[in-house]
């Protein structure tokens, strides 16, 4: 699990988030720093306790969709792919390989269930997803990086 997490201004600073109250937006908050590379979090209970949260802020947050809940009580972060994004070379596969077959990806980045029923032509599944559609860090295009050895004034007047 990395030690470092981003948040979208688009997420929480949306009516639905700040409507929550302040303990839910914690316990988000908490889940989203202890999920592993993919979003997924097995201690959902654990983090709402050591936190102080009541059992309906976590109720409250997958009620508004901000997490996925499964069976087994293993929750996901709805808006994990539009919050962070770590590279191949640094991700660490999610244990709960099982779950992420029934989850797939919508084209505004956001994780949401199968549905077998639609067929979900629009909807791209997590496991198959085609890496071509995101940029690589490490092979970005050298013109959009400022080079810091050599200053734009380099000349000096007079």
């Amino acid at each position: 699990m990395a030690n470092r997490r981003m948040f979208s201004r688009s997420v929480i600073k949306s009516d639905a988030f700040v409507s929550m109250p302040l303990s839910s937006q914690a316990l988000y908050l908490h889940i989203c720093m202890e999920a592993d590379d993919d979003g997924f979090c097995s201690n959902p209970e654990l983090i709402r306790k050591s936190i102080g949260a009541r059992r309906c802020d976590l109720m409250n947050l997958i009620e508004k969709s901000f997490l996925i809940s499964f069976s087994d009580g293993v929750v996901l972060v709805k808006h994990w792919l539009i919050m962070n994004y770590i590279q191949s070379d640094r991700k660490k596969p999610t244990e709960y390989q099982s779950h992420l077959a029934e989850i797939s990806v919508k084209p505004n980045r956001m994780y949401t269930l199968l549905d077998s029923a639609k067929g979900g032509a629009c909807k791209q599944n997590v496991s198959k997803m085609d890496a071509k559609c995101i940029q690589v860090v490490s092979k970005m295009e050298a013109d959009c990086i400022q080079n810091g050895s050599k200053l734009d004034t380099q000349d000096r007047l007079g």
